[in-house]
Parts: C-alpha cells; sequence; structure tokens
C-alpha cells in the first residue's frame, strides 16, 4: 500500500501492471472493471467499448491506494480525478470548438506521446489538426506503437502496415480512441492548439523538433537527423 504515481502517457495496460505490481489490484480485476462496471461520468459518453474503455481518462497523478482496495474503487479514484482536472473552462473551450470528449482526449493522447517537451504541445497539436483538416493521414508512430503493444526507436514499413482501426498510417483522422492518458499540459493542447501551417515535424532525438510546411524539406532534414 502506499503513494502510486502514475506516470503521463502510461496505458490502461501499464497502469494495470502497475497496480499489480504494487499489490493493490490484480490485472485481471482491473480489466474485469474496465471492461464490465458501470462508471458514470459525462466525458465517457463517446468512449469504445472493451478494454480500450476507460484510455485515456484514467488521469496520470500520484494516488494514495491501499492493498486491498477494489480495482473498481482504483479506477473511480482516477476518474474522478480527470473530472476535476478537466474543468468547467476546458470544457467550454471545448465545445466552443466544436469537439467532443473523445476527440480532445483522442487528440491529447497523441501529442502526449509525440512532442519532445511540453513546450512543443500546442504546437504539435496544430499540426495534427492541420493534417485533420486536409484529409492527411496523421501518421503517427505512436499510434502503431499502441497497435503493437511495444514501444520500437524506429518502425519497419511492416509496422506501419499492421491492420488496426488505431493505425494512423493506413486509417484517415483519429484512431477511435486515445493511446494512452495524457497529462493536463496535452489536454490543454488539444484544446488549443497553436494556429500554425507546419504540416510536418521531425524529433532531432535530442528533445527538440523541426517543424516543416513543404515535404521536400522535411525529407531533405529527415535524411540528415535520422540515420
Amino acid at each position: 500500500s502506499g503513494y502510486v504515481t502514475i506516470p503521463e502517457g502510461n496505458t490502461t495496460r501499464q497502469i494495470a501492471e502497475r497496480l499489480e505490481s504494487k499489490g493493490i489490484t490484480s490485472k485481471e480485476d482491473f480489466y474485469n472493471a474496465v471492461k464490465n462496471q458501470k462508471f458514470d461520468y459525462e466525458f465517457l459518453k463517446d468512449a469504445p467499448t472493451g478494454e480500450n474503455r476507460l484510455e485515456g481518462f484514467l488521469f496520470p497523478e500520484t494516488y494514495d491506494f491501499h492493498g486491498g482496495m477494489s480495482a473498481e474503487a482504483t479506477i473511480k479514484t482516477m476518474l474522478s480525478q480527470f473530472d476535476k482536472k478537466f474543468t468547467a473552462d476546458m470544457r467550454s473551450d471545448m465545445k466552443k470548438s466544436g469537439l467532443t470528449f473523445n476527440q480532445v482526449v483522442t487528440m491529447a493522447s497523441i501529442v502526449q506521446k509525440e512532442a519532445g517537451s511540453i513546450a512543443e504541445m500546442p504546437k504539435i497539436a496544430g499540426v495534427f489538426y492541420n493534417r485533420l483538416k486536409i484529409k492527411m493521414p496523421l501518421q503517427s508512430c505512436s499510434t502503431v506503437q499502441y497497435v503493437l503493444g511495444k514501444t520500437k526507436p524506429r518502425l519497419s514499413i511492416k509496422d506501419t502496415r499492421t491492420k488496426s482501426p488505431y493505425n494512423t498510417y493506413l486509417n484517415k483522422g483519429l484512431p477511435p480512441g486515445p493511446i494512452c492518458c495524457p497529462g493536463t499540459a496535452a489536454l490543454k493542447a488539444a484544446i488549443h492548439p497553436e494556429k500554425n501551417d507546419y504540416l510536418y515535424f521531425l524529433a532531432k532525438g535530442d528533445g527538440t523538433t523541426i517543424f516543416h510546411k513543404d515535404y521536400n524539406k522535411f525529407l531533405k532534414d529527415k535524411d540528415k537527423y535520422i540515420k
């Protein structure tokens, strides 16, 4: 028992594993609760069903959990934290943008995984919204890693062809739901993206990112920085 930290960007699966390793609740009980318990929150209205149902909504935070807590109780604690952290202002700004909870949290989850730093998050959100606008695939490596269930430094061509509604190389638009549990900064970036006209970005590998409007310039940089 004691304090359990859920890091930003963890997936439901990682959270279940963490709670089991700390002796709070078993993975099996956790997934059972995710799939079958009724959690009555407005933000879950259009969430997917099954074991991805709460992906994105288990708020990353340090919790005071104790062994022998029911899985349902740990989940309710994380969901009520999300409910608190997703403020009334954020909700009204979201509605003004015409976005749903599922769209915002899904975008935030991609931004959480793709951004090298918090400062970059609104800019990266801007790039992804620009792609959505022109019906260009998001092509987020993180969505493919979510499908694969593991993080790889480089995806192969075969990886990017993995059949799944979550694969944003194969499917246009946002995936059906979030790919991890984003923190406040990523949620805010998804609601208030930077207005820019970039379509491409490239992580240099040192925590910084280069942004491009032009595909050919992007490719040149890609050759330069990605070995």
